[in-house]
């Protein structure tokens, strides 16, 4: 199922603009104290589920408490508040989430560059994770340690293609509404570009937005419009064409890449067990002996297991093929 990582922890207000309305718990110091996951329902309920397989239905006052850290724990002086919480995620359905209605999923994951324990929670969403929303503050953005969480989550989603950017991120620049002067506004846009481009962190179109989420939110509460609503939507139009689209695409792409190093192992130990037969690797005589009693052994099952290995393997990529095109 696809799912979105929000790589950041300032991620509750952004939250609520995608719902509508503000349910998430909003504080200027982190607040997200576990794994909360969004997706569609045809009504509101709140699932709480348990490191010990345990699970309840909660009010949405019983969520907005247990979603969030205490202050003492989020300014730092409780470590372990993440380590000794019973929760393992919290699943938030909401008839609101349009974004979601095919089977996706937001993932509010703590954030990277917090605590220890919280990162932990994070690298872990990420190895599920189909996309990841980076936000960063308009009037201080992409800082250095902003730059290297790009680049950690760039090589997360896009594993052993250092020299191409990813297709999945993408980045917000929030609380745009700050940047009064027009000239501010180009100023930010091309540091945040060129940042981009320096690190080769993004491969595709529209994935940098400037928005501000609170201005987005109140505008929707008010029934009004804004250019921060139309940016916000924006934001949401590209994210639903990569998830329903690129996405597919992508994932053709590692199915390819996958069959392709499969076919390329077999090959080289195809060549390696030629090169033997034919005395260009030196082998022991204890050793050829075990060889040519393995080769005896199993000459007579030879063609059945290259019969055998094909079939899988066409099962296997045209099972791969029908999930990614379903996805």
């Amino acid at each position: 199922m696809p799912s979105i990582g929000l790589a950041t922890n300032v991620t509750s207000t952004l939250l609520n603009a995608l719902l509508d309305e503000e349910i998430q718990p909003v504080r200027d110091i982190p607040c997200s104290g576990t794994v909360t996951v969004l997706k569609y329902g045809p009504q509101q309920r709140v699932i709480c589920k348990y490191k010990d397989g345990r699970e309840e239905e909660i009010s949405r006052e019983q969520y907005k408490d247990k979603a969030s850290i205490s202050e003492e724990a989020a300014l730092g002086s409780v470590g372990d508040a993440i380590v000794n919480s019973e929760i393992k995620e919290i699943v938030f359905e909401h008839p609101n989430l349009e974004l979601c209605t095919n089977g996706v999923e937001i993932i509010d994951s703590p954030g990277l560059n917090e605590q220890a324990e919280r990162t932990l929670v994070t690298e872990q969403v990420l190895k599920t994770t189909d996309a990841v929303i980076f936000l960063t503050h308009a009037q201080n953005a992409l800082t250095e340690k902003e730059r290297e969480l790009l680049l950690y989550l760039k090589k997360e989603l896009n594993p052993g293609k250092d020299n191409e950017g990813a297709k999945s991120i993408f980045v917000l620049v929030n609380f745009a509404d700050l940047l009064r002067r027009e000239e501010s506004r180009k100023q930010v846009r091309q540091r945040v570009e060129t940042i981009v481009k320096s690190q080769n962190t993004i491969a595709a179109e529209n994935r940098i937005h400037f928005i501000s989420a609170q201005s987005a939110l109140e505008a929707i509460l008010d029934g009004t419009e804004n250019e921060y609503l139309n940016s916000f939507q924006d934001f949401t139009k590209s994210l639903e064409q990569f998830l329903t689209v690129e996405r597919g695409a992508i994932a053709l792409q590692q199915s390819a890449s996958g069959m392709k190093q499969i076919i390329d192992t077999g090959c080289d130990e195809l060549t390696q067990y030629r090169e033997m037969l034919e005395g260009k690797l030196t082998v022991s005589e204890g050793d050829k002996a075990k060889i040519f009693e393995q080769m005896a052994e199993a000459s007579g099952r030879d063609v059945k297991i290259k019969l055998f290995l094909a079939d899988e393997l066409m099962e296997q990529s045209v099972q791969e093929a029908i999930e990614s095109w379903n996805e």
